[in-house]
Order: structure tokens, then sequence, then C-alpha cells
């Protein structure tokens, strides 16, 4: 696969001013909305934020720990060294750097302090991934029922690195889709095309104030407009906010809508799903917290059908030609007993995100890669949310 993605350019500034930015950033409140960033569309479809002029910042006394599992891809067609493997096995250095940086900036450590729990390189298949969640969340799901009330003041972020080669910056993914569509097989040979990851699911609303996804799918149906489109989950993470301090150090970064059809996508929708079964716990009143039993928001790896190979080989964030909505089964759905909360009940917050790289050309993008992933984790331990 040829690599025609430009080098990312390095952010300005000395590492301790862009520490500085993280405390100031990340934590600023706008007196106004008048004062806020305002969202303009690139010419490849991405989402870019313009920074705001003025702000108010407030530094607040205390912000929760962030604990963060991250992970990235080891090669696939085309890419045999992949960024995001690299990233992930750099990132404890990149954080040590960048916490040295910021004890040395003259207002300290920023607010908020993240936590690397895990960082973990996946083999790009829908078996190894769908197995890995599992495990992942089940952990999760263990440690916040274990630890009970004492995490109601911290939170869990789950960070999936991949690789777009046609990427010309660094991708914040804000949504993933209920359909795989993969132009090349995986790495196990699997090659699912034109059905479901997750089985059933009907994602969550797309934007406030309109129905259920479940609703717009029954509406469009009804209206005989064909077949409708795939459902969605989004990321609950605030992901202007992400943007505009990641922007405010230097980096090249965008929001981008289309996370592909390929095992990117695949991976940051079950791990939406998994968040999204974590987040029901919490809000069903139990009589119990009795350990979770068997994986609490674990989803089941079901048989993963293949189907002749796409026309074209796509690329990691592709997103597929002629895509549709499809209730055809490729991927295991959550067993029905864990479609309703059980007796454990999990209160930390849990979100996840997915963000695409683009192409590595030499060695000092990769360190660069793994600054950026660094101060990625920064700038969300250091934000607000839920």
């Amino acid at each position: 696969m040829a690599v025609t993605a430009p080098v990312v350019a390095p952010p300005s500034g000395s590492p301790t001013a862009a520490a500085a930015a993280v405390a100031a950033a990340a934590t600023s409140q706008a007196t106004s909305r008048a004062s806020d960033a305002v969202a303009a569309a690139s010419a490849d479809g991405t989402e870019l934020l313009v920074a705001p002029r003025t702000a108010v910042h407030t530094r607040p006394t205390v912000a929760p720990t962030t604990t963060f599992h991250v992970t990235g891809f080891g090669r696939f067609h085309g890419v045999t060294d992949n960024p995001s493997a690299r990233l992930v096995e750099g990132l404890p250095a990149a954080l040590a750097r960048s916490r040295a940086a910021a004890a040395d900036s003259p207002g300290g450590l920023p607010i908020g302090r993240p936590v690397l729990a895990s960082n973990t390189v996946l083999t790009v298949s829908t078996a190894a991934v769908d197995a890995a969640l599992e495990s992942l969340y089940d952990r999760i799901a263990r440690d916040c029922v274990a630890a009970g009330t004492a995490t109601a003041s911290g939170r869990v972020v789950v960070v999936h690195f991949g690789v777009d080669t046609r990427a010309r910056c660094f991708h914040l993914e804000a949504v993933a889709v209920n359909e795989a569509r993969f132009g090349v097989a995986d790495e196990a040979n699997a090659q699912p095309w034109g059905c479901a990851v997750e089985t059933g699911d009907l994602g969550d609303n797309v934007r406030e104030g309109e129905g259920s996804m479940a609703e717009n799918l029954a509406a469009a149906a009804t209206a005989g407009k064909g077949p409708p489109p795939p459902a969605q989950r989004r990321s609950q993470l605030p992901l202007r906010a992400v943007l505009r301090a990641l922007q405010m150090q230097g980096w090249n970064v965008s929001i981008n809508h289309d996370a592909g059809r390929f095992v990117c996508n695949w991976t940051y929708y079950r791990s939406l799903v998994h968040v999204a079964r974590l987040a029901a716990t919490a809000r069903v009143p139990t009589a119990a917290s009795a350990p979770v039993a068997g994986g609490l928001a674990a989803a089941a790896v079901g048989a993963v059908t293949t189907s002749p190979r796409g026309p074209t080989p796509a690329a990691e964030g592709d997103s597929g030609a002629g895509s549709s909505g499809s209730d055809k089964a490729c991927g295991g759905g959550f067993p029905p007993e864990l479609s309703s909360p059980g007796s454990a009940v999990c209160r930390t917050p849990v979100a996840a995100l997915f963000v695409h790289l683009p192409a590595a050309q030499s060695e000092a993008d990769h360190k660069r890669f793994a600054n950026f992933g660094a101060a990625l984790l920064d700038v969300l331990a250091a934000t607000a949310w839920p």
C-alpha cells in the first residue's frame, strides 16, 4: 500500500510551554457562549475548531484521577510497522517526559492525574479484538465494583489508536457505525461484508433533541425510504474541549465522523457498546453489590462470517462504498442475561475514544506520535466530564 500522507508537524513551543497549556486550556471556562469555539468543515469533511478569542480560565483545586487503558494495532495489509503499536509501546516514556516537563513549568503539574493502567497492542482481527475487549471491560467492571464508592471521584477512559494512511492529521473519531465492510481480510482471514458489528444493537441518540436510533430506523422503514442507515454510537467525551486544548498546544488535530468500516470501526463500536452496558448498571438501583460473575459487560465472541472480497482493498480509515444498514449478523451480540444490568453496580464514569494517526515516515515521527498520545491523556485527565 502506497503511503502518501504527509508527516504531522511537531507542536510549537517547548515541552514546558505545552505542559502549561494543558492546565490552562483543558480546564478553561468561557464566560459566555459568544467566546466559545466555532466549528467549521474542512475540505476532507472533518470538523475543525477555531480557538476562542477570549476566555476566563479557572483552576480547580480538586480533580478526579483518570485511569487509562490504551490499545494500538499490529501489522496489517500494507502496514508492516504500525505507528499505533509504536505509540502504545512508547507511551509510558512519553508520559514520564510530559510529567517531568510539567513539574518544571511555572504553573507546576496540571490539574488531573492520568494513570496508565494498561497499554496493549492488538492483532488486526475481529476475533482477537472481541476477546481483548471482553477481557478489558471485565477487568474494568471488576475493579469498579470492588472499589465501590471509593472510586466516586475517579474515571476510566479506554483510548484506541489506529492508523489511516490517508489522514493528514490526527483524527479524534466522534462516531462508530454498526456495520462492517472489509475491503480486505483481517489478519485471521475474516472478511465480513455488509453486516452488523453488534447484532441487534440499535445505537444511541445521535444528537440531542432527536429520537432514539430505534425510532429513527422504524420511521425510515415506515416511510419506504429504502434500507435504513446503520446504527451509530458516539463517544461521550467532550471532544471539542479536548480538541481546543490540543490545538492550543500546537498539535495538528481534528474531529472526524467516519472511522471507516474496517477493524478500527469494529473495535470502536464494540468498545462503545461495552461502555453503554457499564453505564446502564450505574443507572439501575440494586439490592446487592455482588462481584461480577462471568463478565458484566463482556461481548460474546460470535462466529465471524466471511463473504467474497470487495472489489478494491480498503485502508484502515476507508468508509466503504455504497454502505447501508443491515441486520445480517457478523459480530456476536451480548448474551440475553447481560442485556439488563445485573446485581453488581459500576458507578465509575467510563468512556471510550478512537484516534486515527497518519502514516509515520521516520523515527522522529514515531516519537512525536508518542508525545501526542501523552498530550492527549494529559488533556483528557484535565478536562471536565461527565
